[in-house]
C-alpha cells in the first residue's frame, strides 16, 4: 500500500503499515545480505564480490534509516562492522574497471601493455587478500546484533499503541538525504572531480533509500528508479576516469614505465573526462525531477476527480 505524503492517509494506518513494511524488511535485505555473503565466500569472483558491494550498500541505507527513527547502539555496531569489510572491496572493484578499460584501450593504446599486466597483478593480489578476509570475516557476530535490533522493534511495536511520528521522521529522513544531495551539487566545481564525487556517494545513499521504500512511497515508478541509476551512473564514470588516471600515475611514479610514453593516453583520458563532466553538468538538474515523488497521472486524475465530486456536493448540499 502507497500513502501519499501530505494525505489524510499518512495517519495511524499509515504508521501501521510502516512498522509492518520494516520489520518485513530489515530482515528480508538482512537474508539478502547473508545468502550474497556466502555467495562470494563459495565463489570468489566479480560478479560475486558485486553482488555483495550492492547487498552492503541496501543493509547500510537500512540501518541508517532505522538509526533515524529509533536509536539502538547495535545498529551503530552493525553499520561500523559492514563498512569496514565493504571499504575492502573498493580497490579491487576499481582495478576491475580499470582493467576492462585499459583491454578495450588497448588496440589504440599499445603502449599500455605494460600498465595492463600490472593492472592484472594487482587483481590477482588484492583477490587473494580479500578471499581470506572474507574466510576470516564473522557474519555470525553481525547476525547477533541484527538478532537484538529485531527483537527491540518487535518490543517497541507492542509498547506503542500509535507512531505516527515515525511517519514524519521517515520523510524527514528522506527529505534530509535529497537536501544533501541539493546542497553538494551547488558546490559543484567542474574543474574539481572530488565535488562530483561527493554528490555521486550522497545520491547513492538517497537512491538505495527510495528504492527500500518504493512500495511505500506514490509516485516512486520503476522507470524513476532507472533513471535515478542512469543519473548516478554519468557521475560514475567521471569518478572512474579519475581512479583510472591515478592508477596510472601510480604505476609511472613506481618508475615501471619511461616519462613520456603514456601521453597520448593520458590526452585521451583527458578529454574523455571534460566530455563526461560536460555531459554531467548539462543534466544535473534532472535531480530535482527525483523528490518529492510526483503521483502517477492516474492517481492524480482520481484526486481531481475526489475534489471536482465534493464541490459539486457541497455546491448542492448549499443549494
Amino acid at each position: 500500500m502507497k500513502f501519499g505524503f501530505n494525505s489524510e492517509e499518512t495517519g495511524a494506518a499509515c504508521s501501521k503499515a510502516l512498522e509492518a513494511f520494516l520489520g518485513r524488511a530489515f530482515h528480508k535485505q538482512w537474508c539478502r545480505y547473508r545468502r550474497a555473503f556466502k555467495s562470494c565466500q563459495q565463489d570468489f569472483s566479480e560478479n560475486s564480490v558485486h553482488e555483495l558491494r550492492v547487498e552492503t550498500r541496501r543493509m547500510l541505507a537500512l540501518v541508517a534509516l532505522f538509526r533515524a527513527l529509533w536509536w539502538d547502539d547495535r545498529l551503530a555496531e552493525i553499520e561500523r562492522r559492514l563498512k569496514r569489510m565493504f571499504k575492502r572491496f573498493s580497490r579491487l572493484r576499481d582495478t576491475h574497471v580499470q582493467l576492462m578499460f585499459v583491454e578495450d584501450a588497448q588496440e589504440r593504446f599499445p603502449e599500455l601493455a605494460g600498465f595492463h599486466k600490472a593492472l592484472a597483478k594487482r587483481e590477482v593480489r588484492l583477490t587473494r587478500r580479500l578471499e581470506a578476509s572474507v574466510d576470516k570475516f564473522s557474519v555470525r557476530r553481525i547476525h547477533k546484533f541484527v538478532r537484538g535490533v529485531e527483537k527491540n522493534y518487535r518490543s517497541l511495536r507492542k509498547r506503542v499503541s500509535s507512531r505516527q511520528g515515525d511517519w514524519s521522521r521517515l520523510r524527514g529522513h528522506l527529505d534530509h538525504a535529497f537536501h544533501r544531495v541539493t546542497e553538494l551539487r551547488s558546490k559543484i566545481d567542474p574543474q574539481d572531480s572530488v565535488t562530483i564525487h561527493r554528490v555521486r556517494v550522497a545520491f547513492k545513499k538517497f537512491r538505495y533509500l527510495v528504492e527500500l521504500l518504493q512500495s511505500l512511497l506514490p509516485g516512486v515508478t520503476a522507470r524513476q528508479i532507472e533513471a535515478m541509476h542512469e543519473y548516478q551512473s554519468m557521475m560514475g564514470e567521471i569518478q572512474d576516469v579519475e581512479t583510472l588516471q591515478g592508477a596510472l600515475d601510480e604505476y609511472v611514479s613506481k618508475k615501471k614505465s619511461r616519462p613520456g610514453k603514456h601521453l597520448h593516453f593520458r590526452d585521451y583520458l583527458r578529454k574523455r573526462r571534460a566530455a563526461l563532466v560536460r555531459t554531467y553538468l548539462h543534466q544535473a538538474d534532472r535531480l530535482d525531477s527525483f523528490w518529492p515523488p510526483r503521483p502517477a497521472h492516474g492517481q492524480k486524475h482520481r484526486r481531481q476527480s475526489h475534489k471536482i465530486r465534493t464541490s459539486r456536493t457541497r455546491a448542492a448540499a448549499k443549494g
